[in-house]
């Protein structure tokens, strides 16, 4: 039986280091911790930049399962995006990596790169469920979903990454409710 690779436990201590470093570490600190060799490390992920796309990447893996968590079509359109609106503000809440992802994790151009294929992804699919929401009736056409779509996502980014900035952080619920509020006010619905 092969051994299990070691990709992932080197991914959990650089994204561990990175969070305790705010947005930075030395690889000499991700081999000791996780006690493998330098050689491991570059075998699985070329190079730090190569460790850190990979770090964006799984980040946005997880951002993706929840922002696109299948809700049954039935719920109607306002109702099923406040949730996922609220799912998705509680994973930036306790994810970690959210501050230094969200905040600009993009010095090295590999990693700045993932993150916008990550982020034009979610805008991607932004863009269809304003669209998905204009064929219910419930967003009128007018509004333009290529725009509509990216801002709202930017928009929530925003608005948690200030949050999570301010001491006290404002409670989840009342970041979630003001973004809902401005959402619909975007969406005239």
């Amino acid at each position: 039986m092969p051994k299990p690779s070691a990709a992932p436990m080197i991914l959990q201590t650089a994204e561990a280091l990175l969070i305790e470093g705010g947005g930075t570490f030395e690889m000499k600190m991700v081999t000791d911790r996780a006690g493998v060799s330098e050689g491991l490390v570059y075998h699985y992920f070329k190079s730090k930049a190569g460790l850190l796309t990979a770090i964006v990447t799984s980040f946005y893996e997880r951002y993706s399962e929840v922002a696109n968590r299948h809700f049954d079509r039935d719920i109607p359109w306002l109702e099923r995006e406040e949730a996922r609106l609220r799912d998705v503000v509680r994973f930036l809440y306790e994810d970690p990596l959210s501050r230094i992802i969200l905040g600009g994790l993009n010095r090295l151009p590999e990693a700045a790169k993932a993150e916008m294929d990550n982020r034009n992804d979610i805008a991607e699919r932004s863009v269809r469920n304003i669209q998905s929401g204009q064929e219910q009736g419930v967003i009128p056409d007018e509004v333009n979903a290529s725009i509509t779509g990216p801002a709202t996502i930017g928009a929530m980014n925003q608005a948690v990454m200030h949050a999570l900035a301010q001491d006290p952080v404002p409670p989840q619920d009342e970041v979630a409710t003001e973004i809902w509020r401005i959402i619909r006010g975007i969406v005239a619905a």
